[in-house]
């Protein structure tokens, strides 16, 4: 989650008015994505998983399959589950896990069952109160494509620019001579001519499954979205789901943070029980998900990891200017840790292409390098997410040999601990070799062996490149700084290299070596036309084989499924082989038959032939499962059982023979006319251009896109088709004419250019091989302002001018993708991955030179006028809160709502004067947005409240969720079953529902339906899903609430003290104690400030006040040093959390910390003018709440504080700031200093001292401010400007009298035996009246200088008469207005004088009139 942002994917349906008649609107979206993907990976798993291979795998049917998951060529996944049963529910009180503690969480809680009867028992309960112009220059004609509609196609010069070409071809292909002729392109990527294009159907080009099954998919055009959920209508009651056929079904579809063809899922593993799934992808990221809501628990880049030094006896290798093709995923167990073993190959080494200037490779350097990391998968424990990731590298190193070479064998037990592994590779000269390893402490590498080394290395850097161009940092720099710091070393030893042998298959060398399975002590080794086994001895360090290599075509894939019998899976058929025992004549005998010579050999057991289908994969039972069409075309996983495995005999059957069983279909086939959402270009909420399969856009807003197909309005569409499918989209604007074009990409390698307004197509081009990327407009310091860059995914671009849609020319890309673009005013810079850059001269269309990644950082860093362009590869947020999901066409219907500005425009939305139509379309797209975070069909009443109410229904959106930027989408019909997912995904889920409820409530005609909305989604949940409900997470919501902001904050409280209140007392101690050792009070300095710190913080913090019997004072104590520690601290980014627990459980911290310090502290935040760089908000109006709430909880403490810093302040700023805040509870919270109004009014004028002259200066304004404020605000203090006295009433029933000349108390009047209300002083300053309403009576005084005054200083002037009496008693009777409140007498209550011995008592609407 980015901070300030609550991100939540919102996936639309593609229903369109002018869609074709066949596309069905309830055709599940995910099924449909799912029909349409190429798979790339495919994995099982079963409730009781084994990690790695080696050991005794339980006997497994088809039906013990709990899971499938399916990695796909864009990068995203598929996975799906055995169906659950959604228990209905019994009982009210039912209890269910709410918090479970698997792998990857934000940090480490417990399960928590939720009981409406938990109360606590040991304690008290909480003490505290809880709640462009022409083309910038000439180009020639051959430069310059006409400007308009073309159906011409024009030609790309070859996009692939090796860096050994000529620059002289390059200067000829810019200047557009001869480029050359394009290659036939691959299966699947359409490249009719120019007359096909105009008769052909609008849909896209039919796919065929990858018959090859070489585990890399023929190229096709890239996978498409999905087509609509069905909806569930609301019902009385929730019947129980239908039972299916198929025994799995599609439980969600993932997309890691990277997606694109460019990024293909290459491998995946089962971790943790079942609970884990690690997928590795082409680029070299890796990342973990949860199998339990597809959360992403952790990722990483392979070469964006710092670097190691290989281990010691390993030859160091250049990793730099390689293109690294990441391949291998294994994952082994050493001891109790989880080692994932990943490996690459760089395909233009294999090739013999050089892939950058200066490449001199020798006949040892074309063979095949394989790059090899090494990672540790950890525990989710608090420690490690608060100091360290999930995975974290051990080492790292280059072999030469094939990419299928490395693996690790599982260690061997010595005296009950792991002893070292065994890592094996095949090398060039395909021996098979050994190395013990084992994990060692990490070391440190002395920085002069370091530069040793470096410097007896003749390449850059025997270490991977890290990134140059971030700050504009020089690598070179990065390394200086590095080796200061000492570099360290990984944590793998390695032994000395054992060679067991040769892998011979006999008269087939010719093949490559496509893979390596070692099961305990047997090697299988094949090629895609041989296979050969190996009886491993370690221990005498040698290999023999069984028999000779037998000849199989088309081999894709080998494991064993049983001691001694393996099967091998085909393009078209599986086998399956034995080990058996022979004699000369191969003959079959008996192990141990005696005096006869026995040889060992692999015999076929049994052949299956396979039906067409995209990838498969081998299951421990023996059974394949399969990706294919059925008989309806419909996508399927189907499970091929190879029975009799343990038969002597040779024999064939067909599949539909051997009991083969279907897993899951999708409800319908993929048809070539579907017309489905391919790409979007959010601009507001009712302004969103959607590009189609049909090659149309379409100008649509979120409600339509949104509404079920019949209810549908009509779009504004473009008026021709691209005729190919639009990849992308993006809003360029002409400078010249303040017009806005847009751009698009078709998956042809299409540009095109559409007027905004009209949607007329202004110009198209079939550029590029690859679909368009990126859209870069040039800044106005470079030559071609006025210019747009048109990136495409292989990294040529293509220069647009604007102004009249001109096509300009080409730069052409290279093998390795881009990276960086720079441009100043006359050149651009294209840096790329594998360490090369490239300049460019824009003024002569010049390839001026190549050069690296140091060389090209000092001209960027030394130049005047660099600009980088930013290659964005989502949208960039919008100020409407909407932006596209994915780049990747499988999740191109997707919105990521950003929840924290949609509520603050809702909120704008409220006070600003608008037109009501204005108002109610904007109401209705933020409502688009809440029908689809509601569960429509749980209960019938709110889902009548929400229809009527608040004008929501059930839609064909679906809400998603998102962690470390992967999406989620999940397929379920069922709405239980959104609650029934994960703790976290009910909290995301929850958290949007009541977020927009409560901001919709400010619109007086919402304001009752949301609410009682908001209550049902906060509490009643539990009822009525069930057993499996799963409670919001309260680590989610502490998570979302540090990195939130404003009125989301408010709604993460509701529904956390919602959970709270239902948590057991069990489940909270429980919770507490998980997170107590994490307090900031608890940590070392520097983890104090940690984000895991404030988690823990808010947990316990917030716990406590809502239990506070439960705690140890030990645990409260703690707590309350760490909010002090945070309040304390100037840079703490977590004060705000502090100032939030301290306004909410005060009464509690005060028992352990210095209170009034506290309060101090408060009040220097609450009149702070600085701004403050607090994490969300300015700390002065989270200060200013707190001390209201505290003053109005803890008066006597408060005033006792106020009182004592007005007189005795540490400095004058404190003083200034003390005064500020009496101020402003004077202005807004008057009667919370009334019952302590002569205290704080004593204070205030002892700070007018005049013996302190510069005291008095420094808050003389201040003071009289706030004297000014209080007089007018409480009718009991009065102030006369001639004679500088100031009067004020107590509750005792005295008036105390102030000389502010001289700061100094005059006399006490004291006469009434009852508050007075209001006190006057008269015109000429010689009568101060006084009124009590609880007697009955007004008593006039005299107050004038007397004769006497000077003789008898301190007592009050003579009245006329002995004693103390006052000089009039005037009593009266006003009824029942003699029990008016507190809050009425400082409204209601006035004396007014028409003369000096006049006095008018007004009393509400009555008057008294007396004289005095």
């Amino acid at each position: 989650m980015s901070s300030n942002r609550f991100l939540i994917p919102l996936t639309l349906s593609a229903s369109n008015s002018q869609r074709t008649s066949t596309s069905s609107g309830s055709l599940d979206l995910i099924e449909s994505s799912c029909s349409r993907a190429i798979p790339t990976s495919l994995i099982s798993w079963t409730c009781a998983v084994k990690d790695h291979e080696g050991l005794q795998k339980d006997e497994q049917k088809n039906s013990d399959i709990s899971g499938v998951a399916m990695g796909c060529s864009d990068g995203s996944i598929y996975v799906f589950r055995a169906t659950p049963m959604v228990q209905e529910h019994v009982s009210s009180n039912a209890s269910s896990p709410g918090l479970q503690n698997t792998l990857g969480n934000l940090g480490p809680f417990s399960p928590t069952q939720r009981s409406r009867m938990a109360q606590s028992t040991s304690r008290s309960s909480s003490p505290s109160s809880v709640r462009s112009s022409l083309a910038p220059f000439s180009v020639s004609s051959r430069s310059r494509i006409v400007s308009g509609i073309t159906l011409e196609q024009a030609e790309a010069p070859k996009n692939y620019v090796d860096f050994e070409d000529e620059p002289e071809k390059l200067k000829d292909m810019l200047k557009g001579k001869g480029p050359k002729e394009r290659t036939s392109l691959s299966e699947g990527v359409r490249s009719p001519s120019p007359s096909a294009r105009i008769v052909r159907s609008p849909g896209p080009t039919p796919r065929t499954e990858n018959i090859a099954g070489t585990g890399t998919p023929p190229p096709t055009s890239q996978s498409v979205t999905r087509a609509p959920s069905p909806t569930l209508s609301s019902s009385p009651a929730l019947a129980m789901p239908t039972p299916m056929q198929s025994s799995i079904s599609l439980a969600f579809h993932l997309l890691p943070p990277r997606l694109g063809e460019s990024h293909s899922i290459s491998c995946m593993e089962v971790v943790r029980d079942s609970q884990a799934l690690l997928c590795l992808q082409d680029t070299g990221y890796l990342s973990v998900f949860s199998l339990r809501d597809g959360s992403c628990l952790s990722s990483c880049r392979v070469e964006d990891e710092e670097p190691l030094p290989p281990p010691e006896g390993i030859k160091a290798h250049d990793m730099s200017h390689h293109i690294w093709s990441w391949k291998r995923l294994q994952v082994t167990i050493y001891g109790e840790k989880v080692l994932v073993l990943v490996c690459a190959t760089d395909p233009s080494a294999i090739s013999g292409t050089p892939s950058n200037i200066g490449d001199h490779h020798s006949e040892e350097d074309a063979s095949e390098i394989t790059r090899i990391a090494i990672f540790e998968l950890k525990e989710a424990a608090a420690a490690d997410v608060s100091v360290s990731p999930l995975l974290e590298k051990l080492g790292e190193w280059c072999m030469d040999g094939p990419v299928c070479g490395p693996i690790l064998s599982d260690p061997s037990l010595d005296q009950g601990a792991p002893g070292p592994m065994m890592f094996f590779h095949i090398t060039p000269a395909r021996h098979l070799v050994m190395r013990q390893l084992w994990l060692s402490a990490p070391k440190r590498l002395n920085p002069s062996l370091l530069e040793s080394e470096r410097s007896n290395n003749n390449s850059m850097t025997s270490l991977p490149l890290p990134n140059p161009f971030k700050a504009l940092k020089m690598r070179s720099t990065e390394r200086v700084a590095v080796a200061e710091d000492e570099t360290p070393q990984g944590m793998i030893a390695v032994g000395d290299e054992v060679d067991l042998g040769e892998i011979s298959f006999g008269d087939r060398e010719i093949s490559p070596i496509a893979g390596i399975r070692i099961v305990e002590s047997r090697a299988m080794i094949w090629s895609d036309s041989a296979m050969i086994l190996f009886d491993l001895d370690t221990k005498a360090s040698r290999m023999s084989p069984l028999g000779s290599a037998v000849s199989i075509t088309s081999i894709k894939d080998v494991r064993s499924c049983s001691p001694g019998s393996y099967i091998v899976t085909c393009r078209d058929r599986a086998e399956v082989y034995a080990v058996r025992k022979v004699d000369p004549n191969n003959d079959e005998v008996e192990d141990h038959s005696p005096g006869i010579l026995q040889y060992a050999g692999l015999s076929t057991l049994r052949e299956v032939p396979l039906p067409n289908h995209a990838i498969s994969h081998i299951l421990p039972s023996g059974c394949i499962l399969v990706v294919r069409r059925d008989e309806k075309a419909r996508r399927a996983l189907e499970v091929i059982d190879l029975a009799e495995l343990g038969s002597s005999r040779l024999s064939k059957a067909s599949p539909g023979k051997l009991g083969n069983e279907f897993l899951w279909k999708a409800k319908r086939p993929s048809k070539d006319n579907d017309v489905f959402l391919t790409a979007l270009l959010p601009l507001e909420l009712d302004a969103i251009i959607a590009g189609y399969s049909d090659g149309f856009i379409r100008r649509s807003s979120l409600a339509t896109l949104a509404a079920p197909p019949k209810n549908a309005a009509a779009d504004l569409a473009s008026d021709v088709s691209l005729n190919a499918l639009v990849t992308s989209l993006f809003l360029v604007r002409n400078r010249r004419t303040s017009s806005q074009i847009i751009i698009g990409g078709g998956d042809d390698g299409s540009i095109a250019c559409w007027d905004f307004g009209s949607l007329s197509l202004a110009a198209r081009w079939i550029l590029f091989t690859s679909p368009l990327q990126n859209v870069l407009e040039m800044p106005e310091s470079c030559i071609l302002k006025g210019c747009i860059l048109c990136i495409a995914c292989d990294g040529t671009i293509a220069i647009i001018a604007i102004d009249g849609c001109q096509f300009l020319y080409l730069i052409p890309g290279s093998i390795a993708p881009l990276v960086h673009v720079y441009v100043d005013s006359d050149n651009i810079l294209l840096v790329y991955s594998h360490g090369w850059a490239r300049l460019w001269d824009l003024r002569s269309q010049e390839f001026r030179r190549s050069l690296t990644w140091d060389k090209a950082a000092e001209i960027v860093a030394q130049g005047e006028g660099w600009v980088e362009m930013t290659m964005n590869h989502v949208q960039p947020s919008l100020t409407v809160g909407v932006t596209a999901g994915t780049p990747s066409q499988a999740f191109s219907a997707t919105l990521l709502v950003d929840l924290t500005a949609m509520i603050n425009q809702i909120m704008a939305s409220v006070h600003t004067p608008r037109e009501k139509q204005r108002q109610t379309a904007v109401t209705t797209q933020y409502r688009t947005v809440l029908s689809g975070l509601l569960t429509f069909g749980l209960s019938l009443d709110i889902d009548r409240l929400c229809e009527d109410g608040l004008g929501t229904q059930s839609s064909g959106t679906s809400a998603g969720f998102m962690s470390r930027d992967a999406l989620v989408s999940f397929a379920s019909s069922d709405p239980r079953t959104a609650w029934t997912i994960s703790p976290e995904v009910s909290a995301a889920r929850a958290l949007g529902v009541i977020a927009l409820l409560r901001a919709l409530a400010l619109f007086e005609e919402f304001a009752d339906a949301a609410n009682t909305v908001t209550t049902f989604y906060a509490s009643s949940l539990e009822g009525l899903v069930g057993s499996g409900y799963r409670a919001p997470s309260p680590t989610y919501l502490a998570n979302a609430w540090l990195n939130g902001a404003g009125e989301l904050r408010a709604s993460i409280h509701l529904l956390f003290d919602a959970g709270i209140a239902y948590l057991s007392d069990e489940d909270a101690n429980r919770l507490v104690e998980t997170w107590e050792q994490l307090l900031p009070c608890r940590q070392h300095e520097n983890d104090k400030q940690s984000h895991i710190a404030a988690m823990a913080l808010f947990l316990c913090g917030y716990l406590a006040v809502a239990k506070y019997s439960l705690l140890s004072t030990v645990t409260l104590a703690d707590i309350s040093k760490s909010i002090a520690y945070y309040l304390h601290d100037d840079t703490s980014v977590y004060r705000s959390l502090a100032i939030d627990l301290c306004s909410k459980g005060f009464t509690v911290w005060q028992q352990y910390v210095d209170a009034m310090e506290m309060l101090r502290a408060l009040f220097l935040l609450a009149t702070s003018s600085r701004k403050e760089t607090i994490s969300t908000q300015n700390a002065g109006l989270l200060a200013r709440a707190a001390v209201l709430r505290i003053a109005s909880s803890n008066s006597p403490l408060f005033m006792t504080t106020l009182a004592f810093d007005i007189l005795h302040p540490q400095n004058l700023e404190h003083r200034k700031s003390v005064m500020q805040l009496v101020a402003f509870f004077i202005r807004k919270q008057p009667l919370v200093l009334y019952p302590n109004l002569p205290r704080l009014v004593e204070a205030v004028v002892k700070s007018l001292d005049p013996n302190a002259t510069s005291d008095r200066d420094a808050v003389l304004d201040t003071a009289t401010e706030i004297l000014g404020h209080v007089v007018k605000t409480f009718p009991t203090v009065d102030f006369h400007t001639a004679t500088q006295r100031l009067a004020v009433g107590t509750s005792e029933g005295a008036v105390i009298m102030y000389d502010l000349k001289t700061a100094t108390r005059l006399y006490v009047l004291d006469a009434h035996k009852k508050r007075p209300v209001a006190i006057s002083f008269s015109p000429d300053g010689r009568r101060l009246v006084t009124v009590s309403l609880e007697e009955g009576v007004v008593l006039v005084w005299k107050v004038g200088s007397s004769f006497s005054s000077f003789f008898n200083p301190g007592a009050p002037p003579r009245q006329g008469h002995g004693g103390s009496e006052p000089f009039k008693r005037l009593p009266f009777n006003v009824g029942d207005e003699a029990k008016m409140t507190t809050a009425g007498t400082l409204e209601y209550i006035r004396f007014e004088w028409p003369a000096d011995r006049s006095v008018k008592l007004k009393i509400r609407e009555s008057t008294l009139t007396f004289s005095t």
